[in-house]
């Protein structure tokens, strides 16, 4: 009996969610191809925001450069530190997490011609072409992993934040051992968030960590068994996400990025990871910290080379970007 109504049920999910995808084959030939730069690539800009509902008013907690190189099949990630540094149009600077918040609210233009504008500042800081952007929060965060249950990380480094934002302005403990851990929503977004005994550099690939394992956790469940989750998860992105790509966009990339392996997918920051002498430095360090005083106070981060008169020199930092997205492969050696 049990039997018999699960498969009523079953079949009664495969209708409602059928009928409500409205998917059609001859649709999905017909989308519009994926954008890709000169190289064979598709630039995608993530921009995942601090707060769990309005787009403009708080900080943007996260700006990841995607590239996925279709004809060598991986996927480079790029973590842009919030302190960066850079000029706005309108002869404006500030750092990086404040351009949408104070663009928006300075000139109340659309958040899409914004972002335009933040996807313009990040091409000149790497070089590289960006077809597309995702805007996502961190509600977003929370229903696509409880939509899918949990995620499995294999934490590499131990964290004891006695400082993680609690109820009512207080604070609590986080804690993580270095282990494989099956995390919840409620653990993975400490997980994310969580920077005070850690550097924003390690949150930034913390964060790419997490995408990769919601990723493993999707192409892991039999999705086309479960109707009902497929309608979830369209539903959480159509409340909770912003972007420039169709839905059959979406859906080809999906399909698409299924069939690249997970060590195919390369995580890198641009960090001021150089302690004592150059010898000590990470491979991928390539910012500094900049004297206060000359930038009223304020903690920032500038590209090696850069200064107070020339903020915006580059060079460095377009060099690094060229070789992580056309050669990450590289750093799989020794």
């Amino acid at each position: 009996f049990v039997k018999q109504v699960w498969e009523i049920k079953f079949n009664i999910d495969w209708f409602l969610s059928l009928a409500w995808f409205n998917f059609s084959i001859n649709e999905l030939k017909t989308s519009t191809p994926l954008k890709k730069t000169p190289e064979g690539k598709t630039n995608i800009l993530i921009i995942w925001k601090d707060d769990e509902w309005d787009w403009v008013v708080s900080l943007t907690d996260s700006i990841i450069l995607a590239s996925i190189n279709h004809d060598k099949k991986n996927i480079t990630m790029l973590s842009l530190p919030r302190d960066l540094y850079v000029e706005f149009p309108s002869s404006w600077e500030g750092r990086i997490n404040e351009a949408l918040h104070r663009w928006y609210n300075q000139n109340n233009q659309n958040y899409e011609y914004w972002v335009e504008e933040l996807q313009k500042i990040v091409e000149n800081i790497t070089g590289e072409e960006i077809n597309y952007y995702v805007s996502l929060n961190f509600n977003w965060f929370v229903e696509i992993i409880d939509i899918i249950w949990w995620i499995e990380i294999d934490v590499p480094v131990s964290i004891i934040d006695h400082s993680y934002p609690g109820p009512n302005h207080s604070y609590q403990t986080f804690r993580i051992n270095s282990w494989f851990q099956t995390l919840n929503w409620q653990t993975a977004l400490k997980y994310a968030r969580s920077r005070k005994t850690t550097s924003d550099f390690d949150r930034s690939l913390r964060q790419q960590l997490i995408i990769k394992s919601i990723r493993d956790k999707l192409l892991s469940l039999d999705l086309l068994t479960s109707p009902t989750k497929i309608r979830s998860i369209f539903e959480s992105i159509e409340k909770n996400i912003k972007t420039n790509l169709e839905i059959w966009q979406i859906i080809n990339l999906g399909l698409y990025l299924k069939d690249i392996d997970r060590d195919s997918i390369y995580s890198f920051n641009l960090n001021n990871s150089c302690f004592e002498s150059k010898e000590l430095c990470s491979v991928w360090w390539i910012l500094y910290n900049v004297l206060r005083s000359d930038f009223n106070g304020m903690s920032v981060l500038l590209p090696y080379k850069a200064d107070r008169g020339d903020i915006s020199n580059y060079n460095l930092t377009i060099l690094f970007s060229q070789i992580v997205f056309n050669f990450p492969e590289i750093f799989n050696e020794n």
